[in-house]
């Protein structure tokens, strides 16, 4: 008696389907997907940009097309649907947890855009005003940029609250920043703050794991980081970390444009590190600028 036929895998038939409306480069992932998707499975996303003869990027970006929050997402969805394979384990262990956590990273470094990075630093180096916004576990890392801003001699506001924060936007002028962030890039209060930034004339940057999303479209200057997934997942934690390394690189960019005025705020805050700490203060205020 032959096996009972198995329903076709959702996912492989979705790829199917919309492979036609893709680039070119994109067209050559699907490919791969459609015909090894058990291999894909054990593969990292540059496995797949060297089957496909293409970049991880363009893998990510191929994946978002195709109606995919991102390459892990896809893989945990053929896991579900290939027959005959168990589901992907879960980082249970602290290697395995680091283990994804660094893919992760590796992916929302693939998306960051130089170019606009450049275009931010120089935009926040001439500011007159620099307000950081930011709320929920988008708070933390708004916090400790601002707090690298000041210590390089920029000084930056970055309000708790979002009443403060809009406050503070509507009375920005122009030559003046209002740097956002939000992970899903959808977080209303932030929105409105950013709504308020552009509405008197400041120069607008978001940071987001989500290209498509509200905050991206509503900025001049938009920078995209860390991998779009469910809320639910863990990659929502890592895509914090890479917003903080971004928000750093900026800063490092920055102090570089003006190294002076870097060095003379690490004069200045010289005796206030000292009382904080035994460590030397020379140590801590590089740290804190470069």
């Amino acid at each position: 008696m032959s096996p009972p036929s198995r329903a076709p895998s959702e996912a492989l038939t979705r790829i199917r389907a919309l492979s036609g409306r893709l680039v070119a480069s994109e067209q050559r992932v699907a490919t791969v997907l459609l015909e090894q998707p058990e291999r894909v499975l054990d593969w990292s996303v540059a496995d797949v940009a060297e089957a496909a003869s293409t970049s991880t990027a363009t893998v990510v970006r191929a994946c978002k097309s195709l109606g995919f929050t991102g390459f892990q997402q896809l893989r945990l969805v053929l896991a579900r649907e290939l027959p005959d394979r168990p589901p992907l384990p879960q980082p249970t262990t602290a290697a395995a947890v680091f283990a994804t956590a660094i893919e992760s990273l590796r992916l929302g470094a693939d998306m960051v855009d130089q170019t606009q990075v450049d275009r931010a630093a120089d935009a926040l180096a001439s500011a007159g005003r620099r307000l950081f916004v930011g709320t929920g576990a988008s708070a933390p890392p708004v916090q400790d940029a601002a707090l690298r801003f000041v210590c390089s001699g920029r000084p930056t506001e970055a309000p708790a609250d979002n009443v403060t924060q809009q406050l503070t936007a509507r009375l920005l002028v122009p030559g003046d920043v209002c740097l956002a962030v939000s992970h899903s890039g959808a977080n209303r209060p932030t929105l409105v703050a950013v709504a308020a930034a552009n509405e008197a004339g400041a120069t607008t940057i978001g940071v987001s794991s989500y290209a498509d999303s509200p905050l991206m479209q509503d900025v001049d200057i938009p920078l995209v980081a860390g991998t779009a997934t469910d809320p639910a997942e863990m990659d929502v934690i890592t895509g914090r970390i890479s917003h903080m390394l971004l928000l750093h690189a900026l800063q490092v960019s920055v102090a570089l444009r003006d190294p002076e005025t870097s060095n003379a705020a690490q004069a200045k805050l010289a005796g206030v590190l000292d009382g904080l700490t035994a460590q030397p203060a020379r140590a801590l205020r590089r740290s804190w600028t470069l």
